[in-house]
């Protein structure tokens, strides 16, 4: 889901053999030749959020940035995908208020096993 122009996007070197080999689609909600602006990174998440089984905040500050506006508002979604917050570490005060508005804290390793499946039993359960 990019917020940058989409029509550049295909041709960075980065993007190209995903796209080959059709393990990349990239998506844009906006025109293909639009060039970025911060505004439309922000609104770009809630796209991110719809596309996503599970989201995961590495870090993230209290009441301001992307990372804060894109995890509230899909906090306040009914059937919103599950957040996880790393709480492990220097923990910075947003991560510890997203806790507090419903986002579960990250499992503490080790874990075994697939990511996927990690993730699914523990938005199952009440932490």
């Amino acid at each position: 889901m990019l917020a940058d122009r989409l029509i550049k996007a295909p041709v960075n070197g980065f993007y190209r053999p995903g796209i080959r080999e059709g393990r990349l689609a990239l998506v844009s909600v906006y025109d293909p030749e639009d060039e970025f602006e911060a505004g439309k990174a922000i609104c770009r998440n809630k796209y991110i959020y719809s596309l996503a089984e599970y989201a995961i905040v590495v870090s993230t500050a209290f009441g301001r940035g992307d990372t804060w506006i894109g995890a509230t508002e899909t906090l306040k979604r009914e059937n919103s995908v599950p957040i996880f917050v790393r709480m492990q570490g220097n923990v910075p005060e947003g991560n510890q208020q997203l806790i507090k508005q419903g986002a579960k804290p990250f499992p503490e390793t080790p874990w075994q096993g697939s990511l996927q499946a990690l993730l699914a039993n523990a938005a199952q359960c009440e932490l």
